[in-house]
């Protein structure tokens, strides 16, 4: 049988996360952890199938007490793994982005915007900017985003004083438009 194969699959290892941010929504699951041999399986099924595996959804995957195990058995099946966290425990796991299986991290920056204060929000930035630094000298081929997911609230970033964007700017020497309006670029890009 002949198929396209999917771009991604997602799966929740985890639907326990360490935030409660403005733009998920709050979900219990009776099994806050998915079981390693079940990941197993899953993945083992899902591969030949997809392009690439996501490890969230609602859930923080770094919480997930296997985290490096489910890595290393996406690693065995030749996954490519994509893992988005709000990077509270990004530090916690050491270098994990240097198992080939991981392609992508993704940083939801706007997470800690809900919740820090100020002066905790430099530290967890300036945590996350070193990360983010040693990640690509010691793995260039990897792909890092930071995400800010509710545009509706970047004001709270001058509120409080911190201004991600201009630190992202600053720190990496990149350049953009700080004025794009990313809700009308979606829908250019659909039409």
């Amino acid at each position: 049988m002949s198929y396209k194969k999917l771009k991604r699959v997602n799966i929740e290892i985890s639907s326990v996360c360490n935030l409660a941010c403005s733009f998920c929504h709050r979900v219990e699951r009776k099994k806050p952890y998915m079981d390693l041999d079940l990941f197993r399986h899953i993945v083992k099924q899902v591969v030949p199938m997809t392009e690439i595996i996501s490890t969230h959804l609602m859930g923080e995957p770094l919480m997930h007490p296997q985290f490096i195990l489910i890595l290393e058995a996406a690693q065995k099946e030749a996954a490519k793994v994509d893992v988005t966290s709000n990077g509270l425990l990004i530090e916690d796991f050491g270098d994990f982005f240097k198992n080939p299986c991981v392609r992508q991290i993704n940083i939801s920056l706007q997470s800690a915007l809900d919740q820090l204060h100020a002066e905790k929000l430099e530290s967890h930035h300036e945590r996350i900017f070193s990360f983010v630094e040693r990640a690509s000298r010691l793995r260039p081929d990897l792909f890092i985003n930071f995400r800010l997911w509710n545009l509706k609230s970047l004001s709270r970033i001058d509120e409080s004083g911190v201004n991600v964007i201009k630190e992202i700017l600053n720190r990496f020497g990149t350049k953009m438009d700080v004025a794009f309006d990313a809700a009308n670029l979606k829908k250019s890009k659909k039409a």
